[in-house]
């Protein structure tokens, strides 16, 4: 921590690790430098408010911090080694992940459930891991679901985990068994506005019907990292809106056009935040304090916009809905969630909400 320029010699890190990059202010320039090179990681303008930024995953065992700032720029660098958050990254992170199997012992060769596989970043595996209890909870017995993640939208998207030959070895493992009913990807590509760059979910569509002809497949779209940079509700949901229904509908349609014998559907998890913050906003949300929280009682639980429990709740619906296209407000037989009876606001009735509304903007 510290104020105005500075530099640190000798980061003592072994092995992979990233950097958090926090300031009250700009201007400000963070650079490492090694023996054979210096190279800028972050560069902010010159302007006021607290500002964040995680670097994409280092490698260096000797390395020279150097902050070049103005005098009144208060900062703060931490460096943490990626084990330690492994899993728990969001669009804007990059950390290395891991193929995680919630079921192996199961199977839904004989039961409703599907055999799902998940791969993607931060902001779709908690509902996914979430799922499992969900569905047993709704009745739903044999599900299934295994995960690839990583961290990060820049590695977690389709068409980074195509080429990342680590990451598309593990997937392709999974897939090879023949045995996958389900294969859920999340949005988005490097360049989002951009349809053409959403390639990478045909290799995998195509890679998969190589292997069990009948797979379906779910395109996960959640909301937008960093919430509190958009500075309303109204800003946050047309931003979102927007790429939603313009973009990741049009891939959704065009996809479907291209497989006209594969189901292809949407999971739009990312409408629950839109959602919990417009009912927020307008003082209609008592199951919440604040936007952004690490006490239990916010949508997100930090400014990256990683969802706090009443989120994760909604999601997993939204998820659930959406994959097995059963009726939300019928009572489960279980109590899914950490306390899905506890809220004031009926979690299944505005889930099912959002399942309407996305079932009207996807009509021919």
């Amino acid at each position: 921590m510290g104020v105005g320029a500075s530099a640190f010699n000798s980061l003592d890190i072994t092995g992979q690790h990233f950097l958090i990059i926090a300031s009250d202010s700009g201007p400000l320039k963070i650079s490492l430098a090694s023996e054979t090179e210096t190279r800028v990681i972050y560069e902010r303008p010159e302007g006021e408010g607290i500002g964040t930024h995680e670097t994409r995953t280092l490698n260096s065992d000797s390395t020279s911090i150097i902050v070049e700032a103005s005098i009144d720029v208060s900062w703060m660098i931490l460096a943490v080694a990626s084990a330690v958050l492994q899993g728990e990254a969001g669009p804007g992170e990059t950390l290395p992940a891991s193929e995680a199997s919630l079921s192996d012992s199961c199977s839904s060769a004989n039961a409703p459930g599907l055999n799902a596989l998940y791969i993607g970043h931060s902001f779709g595996n908690t509902f996914a891991e979430r799922l499992v209890e969900f569905a047993k909870s709704f009745g739903i017995d044999g599900h299934c679901q295994k995960i690839v993640l990583r961290s990060g939208n820049e590695n977690g998207n389709p068409q980074s985990l195509w080429t990342d030959e680590i990451a598309s070895s593990e997937i392709k493992t999974v897939i090879d068994d023949g045995d996958i009913d389900l294969l859920i990807m999340i949005c988005c590509s490097s360049s989002p506005a951009d349809v053409s760059s959403y390639w990478g979910i045909s290799k995998w569509i195509e890679y998969a019907l190589d292997r069990n002809p009948n797979t379906n497949f779910a395109l996960a779209m959640p909301w937008l990292s960093n919430p509190k940079r958009f500075d309303n509700a109204e800003l946050f949901a047309s931003t979102w809106n927007l790429l939603h229904e313009n973009i990741w509908h049009t891939v959704i349609r065009n996809l479907k056009t291209e497989y006209p014998q594969t189901e292809i559907f949407d999971i739009p998890h990312g409408l629950a935040a839109v959602k919990l913050r417009s009912q927020f906003e307008a003082g209609e949300l008592d199951d919440v304090t604040s936007l952004v929280s690490d006490n239990g009682s916010a949508i997100f639980r930090d400014a990256i916009g990683h969802p706090d429990e009443i989120l994760l709740d909604l999601g997993t619906l939204v998820w659930l809905g959406s994959i097995y296209e059963i009726d939300l407000l019928a009572v489960p037989t279980g109590d899914p969630g950490k306390r899905i009876e506890e809220y004031k606001v009926d979690l299944r009735a505005l889930a099912q909400a959002i399942l309407d509304e996305e079932e009207s903007l996807l009509v021919e």
